[in-house]
Order: C-alpha cells, then sequence, then structure tokens
C-alpha cells in the first residue's frame, strides 16, 4: 500500500496538483461565483424576486443547470490563461447582478409586499456587503491594473469635468421631465419658478404663492444667493430653467472636492474616485427630487470655503463667507462647527476663531432680517428639543440638561408607525462609512458631524432626515471634507481599499435609489404626452399679467403670472366672497362700506382674474365652487376631465 501511495505522490499529474493546490482551489472558487453570477444574469432572474412562484417554480432548471456548468467551464478556461483578469470579471460579474437587483427592485414595494418601510435600504445594504466581499479578495489585482494607468493632471481635470457634466444631465433632466409631467407643485417648484420671474421683471425675490400672498421669499428664508442664478434665468427665462440651475449648482462640488484632494496630496486616480463618489453618493441627487431650494448653493460654497481656509486664502474666505450667508439664515452654524473644529485640532486657531464668530453672526443678522421682512424663523422645525418658548436658545438647553433624551430623539420617528430615522442612517451613513469612519488618532474631525446631529437626527420633523429632500446639502459638504480628511491621514493602500468600498456602495445605493428616476419620469413624460400638449395649450391663453387662481399641479406652469396663487391654501374663500369688503390677504376691512383698493380690485387671492381648476382632481373644485357659484365667472374653456378656465366677467 505504502508503495502504491508512493508511485502515486512521483505521477507528474499528482505533483503538479500538489504544488498548485492553491491556485486550482481558488480558480475553482472564482470560476464558481462567476458562474453563478453570470448565469443569473442571462437568465435575468433579477426580474423575479417579489414572488416564489416566479423566482423558483417558473424556473427552467435544466437550462439553469446547462448555463452553469458553461459558465463555470468558460470561466475555468478564462482564470487558466488570464487569472487577473478572471478575478476582475468574477468581481464585475457580482456588481453588475446587485446593481440589476437594486434597479429591478424599484416596483417591488417591500412595505406592501413584507410590511417592510426600509426593506429596499436594507436589501441594497446587503448587496453592498456581498460586492464588497467579492471586491476586497481582487482589489491587489484591481490596483495591479489601475497602477499602469497614467492619469495625467490634465486627465483629471477632463474627467472630473465630464462627471460634473453627468450630473447636470442627470439631475437637470429628472427636474425637467418632473416639470414637463406636470410632476411637481406649488410647494416648492411654484415658488421658485415664480419667484425667478419676478426677479427677471423687477428684480425682487417676490412670490404670491409661498404664503398666499405678496411677498417676498427674505420673509421666509434669508437667501440672497439666488441672484447668482439670474443670469442664467435671464438667458431662458422657463420654470424649466430653474431646474436647470439647481443641477449646475449640484454639479459644482466637483471642483473644490478635487482641489482640496490635491491640498491633501491624494494622487489623481483617488480625486477622481472621489468626485465619482459625491455624484453616486444618492443623496446628492435624491435631494433635488422634491425641485428648487436654496440649500442646494451650500454643498459648492462651503467646500469652497473649506479649501479657501486649508489653503489660507484670505481673499477667497471672506468671499465664500459671504456666499454661505446669503445662502440661508441657518447656514453659519455650519461656519461655527468648521472654525470650531480648525481651533481644536490646531490646524488654524485664527481663522477657526474667525469663522466660529462669523457663523454665529451671520445667523443672528440673518434670521433678523427675515424677522424684519415678516414672517420670522421656522424654529418649530426642531420644537421636539424646545421646552417652551425662547426660540433656538432652548436647543442648547436641552442639550444640557439632558443629553440622554436628546439621544432618544435620534431613533425617534415622526410617525410611530415609520422607520424614517433608520433609513435615513442607512443611506446617508452606509455608503461612506469607509470613508467616514475609518480614522486615526485625530478625533477631533467627528466635530463636523455636530450640526447633522442637531438639525438632522435629532429633530422629529420628517423631512430634515430625509435624503428626499433639500436638508442634506450642508451635511454632504462636511461629510466629503471629513472623508478627505481620513484619506489624507491613511497610508496608500488602505485608501485605495477605502475609496473602492465607498465607491462600491455608493454606486449600488444609487442604483436604488436616485436612478430609475429619470426613465421613470421619461416614461411618465410619453406617456401622457397628448395630455400635457392639451394643458400646455390652455394655459398659453391665460395672459401672464392676469392674476390667477389655481391649485398644485398646475401653478408651476403658470409661473409667469406674478400674482397667481394656490387655491388650497388661501383661507376661508368662501366667507370671504360672501363678505367682499373684508380681506385678510390684501389688507381691506371697511366697516363704514368705502370702496375697496387696488390690490384688493385687481390682485387679490379671493378676487382673481382667472380660475384655472385642474379638473383631474374632481376634490379640488371645493376651492373653486364659491367663485363658480357667485356668477362672477365665465367657462372660457373647457376640457371634460382635464382643465377648465374661468374668467372674470
Amino acid at each position: 500500500m505504502k508503495e502504491f501511495i508512493e508511485k502515486i505522490k512521483q505521477n507528474s499529474f499528482v505533483k503538479m496538483v500538489s504544488k498548485n493546490q492553491r491556485l486550482i482551489i481558488e480558480g475553482a472558487v472564482v470560476s464558481a461565483v462567476f458562474a453563478y453570477a453570470l448565469s443569473n444574469i442571462l437568465r435575468r432572474s433579477f426580474l423575479s424576486i417579489e414572488s416564489i412562484n416566479e423566482a423558483v417554480a417558473n424556473t427552467n432548471f435544466v437550462t439553469a443547470y446547462i448555463l452553469l456548468a458553461v459558465c463555470f467551464i468558460s470561466g475555468c478556461i478564462l482564470y487558466a490563461y488570464w487569472r487577473t483578469f478572471t478575478k476582475i470579471l468574477m468581481f464585475a460579474s457580482v456588481l453588475v447582478y446587485a446593481v440589476l437587483s437594486v434597479i429591478f427592485a424599484e416596483g417591488l414595494m417591500f412595505s406592501n409586499f413584507a410590511k417592510n418601510e426600509i426593506g429596499k435600504a436594507c436589501f441594497a445594504g446587503i448587496w453592498c456587503f456581498i460586492a464588497v466581499l467579492a471586491f476586497l479578495y481582487v482589489k491587489n489585482d484591481i490596483f495591479k491594473v489601475l497602477e499602469k494607468l497614467n492619469l495625467s493632471k490634465m486627465a483629471m481635470w477632463i474627467i472630473i469635468g465630464v462627471i460634473g457634466v453627468a450630473i447636470v444631465i442627470f439631475v437637470g433632466g429628472v427636474g425637467v421631465y418632473r416639470y414637463l409631467s406636470y410632476a411637481n407643485s406649488t410647494f416648492d417648484m411654484g415658488i421658485f419658478a415664480q419667484m425667478y420671474e419676478h426677479m427677471r421683471k423687477t428684480f425682487m425675490m417676490n412670490t404670491t404663492v409661498e404664503r398666499s400672498y405678496l411677498l417676498s421669499h427674505l420673509g421666509v428664508h434669508f437667501s440672497p444667493i439666488f441672484y447668482l442664478g439670474l443670469p442664467i434665468y435671464m438667458l431662458c427665462p422657463s420654470a424649466a430653467t430653474v431646474q436647470v440651475i439647481q443641477a449646475i449648482m449640484i454639479a459644482l462640488p466637483v471642483i473644490p472636492i478635487a482641489l482640496l484632494g490635491k491640498h491633501f496630496k491624494l494622487n489623481n486616480r483617488i480625486i477622481v474616485l472621489l468626485t465619482l463618489i459625491y455624484a453616486l453618493f444618492p443623496a446628492t441627487a435624491q435631494g433635488t427630487f422634491y425641485d428648487m431650494h436654496e440649500n442646494c448653493f451650500l454643498t459648492f460654497v462651503l467646500l469652497m470655503l473649506f479649501w479657501a481656509v486649508e489653503k489660507r486664502k484670505n481673499i477667497w474666505m471672506i468671499i465664500m463667507i459671504i456666499l454661505v450667508f446669503m445662502t440661508k439664515e441657518d447656514a453659519g452654524i455650519y461656519m461655527t462647527i468648521f472654525g470650531t473644529y480648525m481651533l481644536f485640532s490646531r490646524r488654524d486657531k485664527i481663522r477657526g476663531v474667525i469663522l466660529m464668530i462669523s457663523g454665529g453672526v451671520t445667523m443672528v443678522v440673518g434670521m433678523a432680517i427675515v424677522k424684519s421682512f415678516g414672517l420670522g424663523v421656522l424654529d418649530d422645525r426642531l420644537g421636539n428639543l424646545m421646552f417652551g418658548s425662547g426660540g433656538l436658545f432652548k436647543i442648547v438647553q436641552t442639550f444640557i440638561a439632558n443629553p440622554a433624551f436628546v439621544v432618544g430623539q435620534m431613533i425617534t420617528n415622526a410617525d410611530a408607525g415609520k422607520f424614517d430615522k433608520i433609513e435615513f442612517y442607512i443611506l446617508f451613513f452606509v455608503p461612506m462609512a469607509a470613508l467616514i469612519f475609518t480614522t486615526g488618532r485625530k478625533y477631533t474631525k467627528y466635530i463636523l458631524l455636530l450640526p447633522i446631529i442637531v438639525l438632522n437626527l435629532a429633530t422629529t420633523y420628517p423631512y430634515l432626515h430625509d435624503i428626499g429632500f433639500q436638508y442634506n446639502y450642508g451635511p454632504i459638504a462636511l461629510i466629503m471634507y471629513l472623508a478627505l480628511l481620513n484619506l489624507a491621514d491613511m497610508p496608500m493602500r488602505k485608501r485605495k481599499t477605502m475609496t473602492g468600498v465607498a465607491l462600491i456602495c455608493c454606486t449600488i445605493f444609487f442604483f436604488a435609489f436616485p436612478f430609475m428616476k429619470l426613465p421613470s419620469y421619461v416614461k411618465s413624460y410619453n406617456a401622457s404626452r397628448q395630455t400635457t400638449k392639451t394643458l400646455d395649450e390652455v394655459i398659453d391663453q391665460v395672459p401672464t399679467d392676469a392674476s390667477v387662481l389655481t391649485t398644485g399641479w398646475i401653478m408651476p406652469h403658470l409661473s409667469k403670472n406674478l400674482y397667481a396663487y394656490d387655491a388650497g391654501h388661501i383661507n376661508d374663500a368662501e366667507n370671504h366672497y360672501k363678505n367682499p369688503n373684508y380681506c385678510d390677504n390684501c389688507g381691506v376691512f371697511d366697516k363704514n362700506g368705502i370702496t375697496k383698493n387696488t390690490m384688493h380690485t385687481n390682485k387679490c387671492p379671493k378676487n382673481p382674474d382667472y380660475l384655472v381648476y385642474d379638473a383631474r382632481s374632481a376634490e379640488d373644485y371645493q376651492y373653486f365652487k364659491p367663485f363658480v357659484e357667485s356668477g362672477k365667472y365665465d367657462l372660457v374653456v373647457d376640457k371634460p376631465n382635464l382643465i377648465q378656465v374661468y374668467k372674470r366677467k
């Protein structure tokens, strides 16, 4: 027996197997994973993820087994001749299948199917874990290939420019198609579209729909930074242009990200990947899908401020402080926290103190200006952190008095039946976790997360912790800066690994959430083209100098009318019409029955020139009924079940 075993050992084939057993095992594993992913891609199994009947019962297993075997044999042959290529191909096949799975999970309503409000976010998270495991196994092979690519400075900027243009096309495309499809409403598209028209004609930031009477937007938020977009709007005065302005502002941060990357001595490849990570980070694009807001300017001006401070460029720093101040009355908190970090990290104590003071001053001044224009700061959005009256200082008292309560609020949702906070944690932090939670011993960096804790996580106002809204653009700037700081402290190999992990996670979450919006709106627009054409033709018949009463989905398309109002937000219209001497909108209250003023006669929302009723929503007729039944309006256009236009006699 011993002689027989010895002869086997002397066999050349056995020697070869014994010598290369690691490679053989690796080749078999790599080929198996490659075959499993590729065969499922070819069979399009990602289309059947909701029902076990579709996923299993309808599968032709003979075909599945044959295809799996063919792919496995192909993988083994490829591995024998092109080992590195096959390993990378294995990772690519896993990533592609993950992306296809999350894309086609778009139609899977987890909340209805499995009573799971955060199911889609968890689904994407699991695929991130699987894809990252595949990446970590082949990362050295990927790095060897990338090292052969000599990326010059010019090539780097060209690629970054392409990424920026892609952001404009995607974000702008979603925004424009939302508008063309009548998929956006008064709040908030109608507000800013009409405001830009006021700015074009009067240079004033006025709007009649934000609070149902003529009011400067400065009475709601201090954001004169909108004037930076006015030249673009002047070139093409259309509500769709407002969406393009927002898209441009979302794309511009790739510039300071690259500048900061160069400052921190990151190589060109890492910088390009980091700008791509910003583009694919789900909150970057998703935050624009509720249309235009001043917050879209915030990421760019904050990152430019961080760059100016890092480079000690005082003129640029002053310019950016002014622009942050012009963005929003509460934007100074980001300057204050950044200055606090610069002070305590000892990176730049003088400029840190300057920024701390500047942030506090700009917030006080901005809030005072908003109050002087009319309505005061909307601090009720942080109401769960304030006991009694007293304004924002009450939040500080809450943090001092009971930190355990504050931590509890960080997982408390707006509604007991929702999981919005947990979903926000997954969508906002998981994609970037490899870059923001992997650091050395310099823990002062995490001071930068304080505004996110206070403004996004500790509040129960639902939109502040929803990546589908605009409140994440300040936090995005902090997250990207924190990622840059951490990358600068990492050794090269770890730097490449963590960047790769973040890119994979951002890619999967991007395709799971923002990506499907563009084809969805394009499809919606194409399907309803005749309807939207008819709506456009009817709306074009309303003179732009007339006062108009309409409802949400029509309002953005009447933004050229400087006195257009949303009927759903006009208080007590019926009672007003019964007592025409009283109007809380235009200030008419004549106890002696003396004649009404010009505003009430011509521009009052309760005495409009035209009524534009969106007949697609029968319940909206309640807003127009008092006017129609008054006998003071004639029906001039009637498209049954679509739109009606009434003109005052």
